[in-house]
């Protein structure tokens, strides 16, 4: 494929045209690299010019998009009457050649790893891993984790592999070592169905995968992949109105009696009330999980998150009455919409593709329930529809419909959403598509209903950093639940937010770092902490709290972040390779049209040194000095040009 050259690509035929060398300047390459797929008449090998074999043809692509970067696919023909079974792709096995000492290995797997069926949340507070040193496979993780692998090289360079789309299958790695000697496998990962069917006549096409090398930091090679997918995909948020629009959400900060959960007409109402003369930014009243139907007496339980009301899109069938708790909300949601946009602001809803198990339309419709491998259930009492069967897909729809539509909600915050599409463990009933082929289809059915200058939000299980989302989602939620926004899970949302931040950009998907508000239980200095991470992020802004009863130093705080939060573009922090970094990240900077912003926190429990330049800090407006010591749990925030 061309001349090896500085910051290259390079491939080389071996073993008889069979096997590929690649080669990056970097002094990493994958010798004796075959690219192959496994099908029910046997397993096949892509060439550049095959012959007809098992009655297939099976292509290898190439194609030099830049000096730096190819990108690889394969195609198979069935030139047969008969449908063949895909199995098994690879796109690389081979042995990883890897020139001198140092090497590492980077995905964020390494250190967040997300299993509805293994103990949910599993982080590791690392990102790297030696190269010898670490095997294991990568890119299965549940959190919807960033579809490329980095290999660095403290001296030589750095490398990225990964997919520039993400239509049937996602990727994922398995690296094995025998002593010195280390072994790659990459391949296009599919699940919910045993095999993918081919039908006569008909042509495959894998997955598009880049190689991609540079000296650059990481964030810099994440740019130019960024730099690569906007000329394939058109983001919607390019024009996102959260880029511009901050949203107050119902959940966080919610202290009435009954929880995060507790809401009604009333309360709603005069935080829309509240927002409309505080701040000029803050357009959204969005009305988080609180709203449904409430369960009869009889079918309430002691446990699980939706023990007393039905949870999501059962809430939609006409049996119950109305989707909503009347007691709570007398008017109903429509009426709900009406007058959150008298009030000067925009209304948007959560919601969720969960249904109970006790629910009339589950009961009314066991067949629609999605089914797992291995006689699994999921958590009592929630239960998933079946996205593959048509009239699941019809239902869903209408409710969606319901809620921008008949309701009039621009904006949706889709929750719980993820264990129907990335369970590995699902088993749909149409074995024709893949589950990815069903996620995709399942969020573009929701991105066609939002309104122009409407959102889109996705939520739990949190986005680790694919930019897949982006193509139907304007914002996907990155770090953990604050509920009350207590330090320990500050700290933990803070330590998600450090990685999963890398990944972002704004401009294609918005992270969402997740309510900034008042914890009564954190004095001012550490709510600003906060405060100025989720601002740092530079995704979408949330507030959470009663806005009709703040105390003075809350009012303040939040005015503050009213008068900071504009359009941003990157966000960095220290984990700019594999050096010693602190998670959560101590040093961020935020570019933006205003200039460049730069952020210390200190998570110690004792003070320490500042090394921000001298300027200003944003929150007191005093002078800062190199020599200034942070308190505990603080953090300054200057603007420097």
């Amino acid at each position: 494929m061309g001349n090896h050259t500085a910051d290259s690509i390079d491939m080389r035929p071996s073993c008889g045209n069979k096997c590929w060398n690649i080669y990056a300047s970097a002094g990493w390459a994958i010798a004796n690299c075959r690219m192959a797929i496994q099908t029910d008449r046997g397993r096949s090998t892509a060439l550049l010019n095959p012959k007809p074999h098992l009655g297939l043809r099976h292509v290898l692509h190439f194609k030099r998009i830049t000096d730096s970067a190819v990108e690889i696919w394969q195609t198979l023909d069935n030139l047969s009457e008969r449908k063949v079974l895909i199995s098994e792709i690879e796109t690389a096995n081979g042995k990883l050649d890897l020139t001198g000492n140092g090497w590492m290995v980077m995905h964020s797997e390494l250190f967040k790893s997300e299993k509805y069926f293994g103990g949910f949340s599993y982080y590791t507070g690392n990102l790297f891993a030696p190269l010898p040193g670490i095997e294991g496979e990568f890119g299965i993780s549940e959190d919807t984790p960033f579809p490329g692998i980095f290999f660095m090289h403290p001296e030589r360079g750095a490398v990225l592999m990964a997919t520039l789309t993400q239509k049937r299958c996602k990727p994922a790695w398995k690296i094995t070592a025998d002593g010195k000697n280390v072994s790659i496998v990459a391949r296009d990962y599919f699940s919910g169905i045993p095999a993918i069917p081919l039908k006569g006549g008909e042509k495959f096409e894998t997955e598009r995968w880049l190689i991609l090398t540079g000296p650059r930091s990481i964030p810099e090679l994440i740019d130019a992949y960024y730099d690569l997918l906007r000329q394939r995909i058109d983001f919607p948020g390019r024009t996102n109105a959260l880029r511009e629009e901050i949203v107050w959400g119902s959940w966080n900060y919610n202290v009435r009696p009954g929880g995060h959960g507790d809401i009604d007409e009333a309360y709603i109402l005069s935080n829309a009330r509240a927002l409309q003369k505080m701040h000029n930014k803050v357009r959204w009243i969005m009305i988080d999980d609180g709203y449904q139907r409430i369960k009869p007496r009889h079918l309430r339980r002691n446990g699980g998150i939706f023990a007393s009301h039905y949870s999501g899109i059962d809430i939609f069938d006409p049996t119950l009455g109305t989707p909503h708790e009347p007691s709570h909300f007398p008017k109903g949601m429509k009426s709900m919409a009406t007058d959150i946009q008298k009030a000067g602001l925009k209304p948007a809803i959560w919601c969720t593709p969960t249904v109970t198990v006790d629910s009339p339309l589950v009961k009314r419709h066991p067949e629609w329930r999605m089914r797992l491998s291995g006689r699994r259930q999921f958590l009592d009492p929630s239960a998933y529809l079946d996205y593959s069967i048509p009239e699941v897909r019809d239902y869903t729809r209408q409710a969606w419909d319901t809620i921008f539509n008949q309701w009039g909600y621009k904006g949706l915050k889709l929750d719980f959403w993820t264990p129907l599409f990335e369970i590995p463990e699902l088993r749909f009933n149409d074995r024709t598509h893949t589950a990815i082929e069903w996620r995709n289809e399942f969020l573009a059915d929701i991105r066609a209903l939002v309104p122009t200058g409407g959102f889109f939000l996705t939520c739990c299980t949190t986005n680790a950093g694919n930019p897949f989302l982006g193509q139907f989602a304007d914002a996907s939620r990155c770090g953990e639940d604050l509920g009350d926004g207590q330090w320990d899970t500050v700290r933990t949302a803070a330590t998600w937010l450090s990685v999963a931040a890398l990944f972002y950009r704004g401009d294609c998907l918005l992270a969402d770092a997740d309510s900034i508000g008042w914890c009564r239980s954190l004095n001012e200095t550490e709510n600003r902490l906060w405060a100025t991470l989720a601002l740092m992020a530079g995704g979408m802004c949330e507030v959470g709290g009663d806005m009709a009863h703040l105390i003075p130093e809350a009012k303040h705080l939040l005015d503050d972040v009213n008068r900071f939060w504009r359009p941003s573009g990157r966000s960095v922090n220290e984990i700019n390779g594999p050096l010693p970094f602190a998670l959560p990240a101590e040093h961020w900077q935020l570019e933006r049209l205003d200039g460049i912003w730069r952020a210390e926190i200190n998570w110690r429990e004792y003070p320490r040194q500042c090394t921000l330049k001298s300027g200003h800090d944003f929150w007191s407006a005093k002078a800062l000095k190199s020599s200034k010591l942070l308190p505990k749990h603080s953090s300054a925030l200057i603007k420097s040009f």
